[in-house]
């Protein structure tokens, strides 16, 4: 019990803070007006309350950063969350004319699977505005393992 105590003093109530997402948007539109933030939910049956699933975040500066400066080449790359409730950390960057990294947008996800990158992807696509230019890359992507190309045939059809 103490030490359930102490992990909650020290990383607070999990309930309480994805509560606080919707806070967290709001203090984002307010001072980055144009930021898309998206949070997606899933709810195990229609008398409990929504769990948190996925959420997307793209500020509006890293938008016309991307679109005004860098180059149409996004690089893809994701990390493990250590904690509680796990995850993925998956992230974009470009690089920009003095050839610097620039992030372009994150998400947090479930685990990395071939269903949240597509949504991943299918967010970005959609939020810079459908760019038919865009190339992406990925250390993981290798043309001879199948669930890798199913991924990228479906972004390029």
């Amino acid at each position: 019990m103490a030490k359930r105590l102490a992990r909650e003093q020290l990383e607070g109530d999990n309930k309480a803070q994805f509560a606080r997402l919707w806070d967290y948007e709001a203090t984002l539109q307010k001072h980055n007006p144009g930021t898309c933030f998206k949070v997606q939910t899933i709810r195990p049956s229609p008398n409990l309350a929504p769990v948190f699933n996925r959420v997307y975040v793209r500020f509006e500066a890293y938008k016309t950063g991307f679109l005004v400066g860098c180059r149409p080449f996004i690089g893809l790359d994701g990390c493990h969350l250590k904690g509680l409730y796990g995850g993925k950390l998956l992230s974009t960057v470009a690089r920009d004319g003095n050839d610097n990294m620039f992030q372009v947008a994150v998400v947090v996800v479930e685990a990395e699977t071939r269903d949240s990158w597509c949504w991943f992807l299918t967010e970005l696509i959609d939020d810079l505005g459908g760019s038919e230019s865009l190339i992406f890359i990925s250390d993981r992507h290798k043309d001879r393992h199948p669930t890798n190309r199913s991924l990228f045939m479906a972004f390029h059809q």
